[in-house]
């Protein structure tokens, strides 16, 4: 009968072991280190996209706090003589005062992380809740523009239709394409057969048009304002995350 070599068959048992237990670590060392570059991965694309939505947030408070001065100054025009201020001014005022602003953020990152359960590799948990605070901030910011567009369509586009020489207010309508840089024909319109009733325009029925105007900016205004404090401190946060100098 054949001596059984005991520590020859230890041996290979511990080798075999040891080598399964390397197999191991090494795969979940692996995954552990694709774990990392896909977390870096997603916190480089969403400082990028907060940069942006730093800088959109910024120019759409800027355009809310033009149009809202120039729907302030379009109420005291209207309130004071009707002789202080000619029309071409007033057209011009209304023009100005009566424009629908939105931002556009970047949210694809965001919305990818979540869909696709990336959001677990944020383990930073104040991070992970601003992030979604300022999603919902955003989602605020759509609906006052919808809400902006609500009271064009309501309110004032009926009123001017009435009372206005519209093709004077806008008489080189280039819509949204204009703001955004892009080479778009402007809409030139003939001159009218009438003009703007001065007499309506100075209506309270009008001046509560342009306050209830103001008082939208007034709330996108408040709105984004606290969007870009978010932003912010989401700039910080990454930036932590990320161990570079805050910018």
């Amino acid at each position: 009968m054949a001596r059984v070599n005991w520590f020859q068959a230890f041996a290979e048992v511990g080798l075999l072991a040891l080598g399964a237990a390397i197999a191991l670590g090494g795969d979940a060392w692996l995954d552990s280190r694709r774990e990392l570059e896909e977390q870096h991965a997603y916190l480089v694309s969403l400082r990028e996209d907060f940069t942006t939505n730093r800088r959109l947030g910024l120019e759409y408070i800027d355009d809310n706090l033009s149009a809202q001065g120039l729907a302030v100054e379009l109420m005291a025009a209207l309130s004071g003589p009707p002789e202080a201020v000619p029309t071409d001014s007033l057209n011009a005022l209304i023009n100005g005062a009566l424009w629908i602003f939105d931002m556009d953020p970047a949210r694809g990152t965001y919305e990818d992380m979540v869909s696709s359960g990336g959001l677990q590799l944020v383990r930073n948990i104040e991070l992970r809740l601003a992030l979604a605070a300022v999603d919902n901030n955003f989602e605020s910011m759509l609906r006052f523009s919808e809400l902006q567009w609500q009271h064009w369509m309501d309110f004032e586009l009926p009123f001017l239709r009435d009372h206005a020489e519209l093709a004077a207010i806008y008489p080189d309508y280039t819509g949204a394409g204009g703001r955004e840089g892009l080479d778009v024909q402007p809409l030139v319109f003939p001159d009218a057969a009438f003009d703007s009733d001065v007499g309506a325009l100075r209506s309270r029925e009008f001046i509560n048009i342009i306050a209830a105007r103001s008082i939208v900016y007034q709330d996108a205004i408040v709105a984004a304002t606290g969007a870009v404090r978010l932003i912010e401190s989401i700039l910080h946060l990454l930036d932590q995350e990320l161990g570079q100098p805050e910018s």
